[in-house]
């Protein structure tokens, strides 16, 4: 048993004709959490087997750039020699149509959106079956002058792209980029010539039939004992 000021470890007998010796004092002998090596002990008792680096778990992507503990939200430009770009880039490029090239892409970075997204995230995927595809990266097209809104209140029903609402009514994303590049979701602006389309994360959850004048996703029913549910039409 340890103790305060202690500098030998106390002896032990080991059995008959052998020195009494303990190697190691500790908190609780009952159930020991804490283990005391002294320098007295000529012998090498611990060998540095790993070196682990740690720090804190970050509630962010990786891919965000370091913020101020302050800062709510920081709209940073994508280094355009980097993977995420490339795979940012390439998502919007293959289902592009038109002779279209990207000027810039910025990465939202919104600790209160993000942490609502999260939160949202987690209570679905205990609903959802683990086989089920419940979260897509989704386009949305959108007028300039509605990008600093949504980067700062996220999508709703007042600052989201012009879509014809075939499908009910509501916020629309597309899976192709092309669906979302036209001149009704997209306007280009009337100096630069420049369009703005979001990729984003969307938790589509179960998916219903759309149709005109739609106002909430049909039900669906998970298995007994929860309440139906879809998150989105299509």
């Amino acid at each position: 048993q340890g103790a305060p000021g202690l500098t030998h470890p106390r002896p032990w007998d080991l059995s008959e004709g052998t020195d009494d010796v303990y190697l190691s004092a500790v908190d609780n002998v009952e159930n020991p959490q804490i283990f005391v090596i002294f320098d007295v002990v000529a012998e090498v008792q611990a060998y540095p087997e790993y070196l682990i680096t740690f720090k804190e778990k970050s509630d962010t992507p990786a891919e965000w750039s370091r913020m101020r503990y302050d800062t709510a939200l920081a709209i940073e430009p994508v280094d355009n020699t980097t993977t995420e770009y490339q795979r940012v880039s390439q998502m919007f490029l293959a289902t592009s149509t038109g002779n279209n090239t990207i000027v810039k892409i910025e990465r939202i970075q919104s600790r209160y959106l993000w942490t609502q997204y999260q939160q949202r995230r987690q209570v679905l995927s205990a609903i959802f079956p683990p086989d089920m595809q419940f979260e897509r990266q989704l386009f949305h097209g959108v007028s300039g002058e509605k990008c600093e809104d949504i980067s700062i209140q996220g999508f709703n029903s007042h600052n989201a792209g012009n879509y014809e609402p075939n499908f009910g009514v509501g916020v629309y994303f597309t899976v192709n980029s092309s669906a979302s590049a036209h001149d009704r979701q997209a306007p280009a602006d009337s100096t630069t010539g420049e369009r703005h389309m979001y990729l984003a994360r969307v938790l589509t959850g179960g998916l219903s039939q759309g149709a005109p004048g739609l106002t909430h996703p049909r039900p669906w029913d998970l298995s007994e004992g929860t309440d139906d549910v879809y998150l989105s039409a299509v």
